[in-house]
């Protein structure tokens, strides 16, 4: 059975984490002094540092979940399993598969990822690109892994990665802030503030799963909604006036993909 090694259990590496454990994912050790989990929990091993593992080698599959202002000062205490061909799987924002195996070695399979923080419930959405050494073997443990925390799809490209972290791995946060100026509308036409989130929440719960069960665009869910001369055809002209919203949309998530490639080239600089 594979034994996990989880490095880092911050909000991402947390996120898989608590998901993973609610789908029964045996065989998982974890690394981080800052844990924000309940260290007591006897459905995985807890370490503070990697100096408290006896045996590193024993470990088939190791996640590094860490920031990647930090990823050189990780990854140094790794060096042990050089040309080991352990399985690594990074979900560290910006940083290239061709790091890893400058590091792990060029015959290590890796993986690099995106997951997004729903994940700790079930219903996050990854992207996986590897490089040649990943066997189909591998990609049927890596499946179940992430398909245990919701949808995952394999993509050829790498550099989609960068791409794909701007709409599904930043996205959760773009939605959040929408309800959040829904709340605040809420806030301004007399609404209070209980009432108000708990509108604006359950509104989009109720949409998004409305969406997904009619198998529909949302263009043509919208539309269903906007009824000629209603309300909600009121409200759309007003969100459309000029295009300004899908501008302000797009140029969010081209600053988000930016920044992820800004981040990829720092690291490359520094190695």
């Amino acid at each position: 059975m594979n034994k996990i090694l989880l490095v880092g259990a911050g909000h991402m590496g947390g996120a898989l984490l608590n998901g993973w454990l609610k789908a029964k994912i045996k065989n998982i050790s974890v690394i981080d002094p800052n844990m924000r989990l309940n260290k007591k929990n006897k459905k995985f091993r807890y370490y503070k540092s990697i100096k408290e593992i006896k045996n590193i080698e024993s470990f088939d599959t190791i996640f590094f979940a860490v920031k990647p202002q930090i990823i050189d000062d990780v990854i140094k205490d790794y060096k042990i399993l050089f040309n080991k061909k352990k399985l690594i799987i990074s979900i560290v924002a910006g940083i290239n598969i061709r790091y890893f195996e400058d590091f792990f070695g060029s015959n290590s399979p890796i993986v690099r990822t995106m997951p997004n923080l729903p994940a700790s419930v079930g219903k996050g959405v990854s992207c996986l690109c590897s490089n040649r050494n990943v066997s189909k073997k591998h990609k049927g443990y890596i499946d179940k892994l992430f398909k245990s925390v919701g949808k995952s799809f394999w993509i050829k490209s790498e550099k989609t990665v960068d791409k794909i972290t701007a709409i599904s791995g930043s996205g959760p946060a773009y939605f959040y802030y929408f309800i959040e100026g829904l709340e605040r509308a809420g806030l301004k036409l007399g609404l209070n503030r209980e009432l108000s989130r708990e509108l604006s929440k359950h509104t989009a719960f109720g949409a998004i799963d409305l969406m997904e069960k009619s198998n529909a665009e949302a263009m043509y869910m919208r539309k269903k909604i906007a009824i000629t001369g209603g309300t909600t055809e009121a409200a759309i002209k007003k969100l459309k006036l000029n295009n300004k919203l899908h501008n302000t949309i797009l140029q969010g998530v081209q600053a988000a993909y930016r920044r992820a490639v800004q981040i990829g080239k720092k690291k490359k600089k520094t190695k």
